[in-house]
């Protein structure tokens, strides 16, 4: 069975709110996201330090272009699911990020290690989402802030949600590289 690595990170405008975006970012190459963030890094080494955390609310136009032009043309998965509400319980945050992203993940035959960046501390995540779960994949949940796949992730949910907005140069092929696409309405019979 094959270890798989998936990041989760979210993107949301909690005053002008349309939809909660959530990507999901996988490898089998543990190290992968890394030499992604370390490629980026390396172009602009002179205007960044090395120990930079990517952050696409934060970071300067340059350095967005830099790093999404390095995910983009990497090796790396990534889809996107979007909802129509922000996870406020437990029983949600487990829905939202393990039974969706795990729902909808072109993966089998493998474990899935996912790790999310400190949404849901404090919940028994894994618990709450087997209850939900359609799809049966050995999976555990880890929680961290220093995986530069979680960066990667936000990069995805953020961009993302900016091309739903207005269209910018990145978009299409944003669009083009995505394994998955859903629109998860909260509140249908569904879920």
């Amino acid at each position: 069975m094959k270890k798989v690595y998936v990041f989760i990170d979210e993107s949301y405008d909690p005053i002008n709110f349309t939809f909660y975006v959530i990507s999901a970012v996988w490898t089998e190459k543990e190290k992968l996201p890394g030499i992604i963030k370390n490629r980026a890094l390396e172009r602009f080494s002179h205007k960044v330090r090395r120990k930079k955390k990517f952050h696409f609310s934060d970071d300067p136009i340059e350095v967005k272009k830099v790093f999404l032009e390095e995910i983009l043309k990497s090796k790396i998965d990534f889809g996107v699911l979007l909802f129509n509400k922000i996870p406020k319980t437990c029983e949600e945050y487990a829905y939202f990020y393990v039974v969706s992203v795990i729902n909808s993940i072109p993966i089998s035959n493998s474990l899935l290690t996912i790790i999310i960046k400190g949404i849901g501390r404090g919940c028994e995540l894994e618990g709450e989402a087997i209850k939900k779960l359609q799809k049966r994949v050995p999976f555990r949940v880890y929680h961290t802030s220093a995986a530069a796949g979680s960066e990667i992730a936000d990069y995805i949910a953020s961009a993302y949600r900016l091309c739903l907005s207005r269209k910018e140069d990145f978009c299409e092929e944003l669009e083009e590289k995505l394994k998955f696409k859903k629109f998860i309405e909260i509140g249908s019979k569904n879920n």
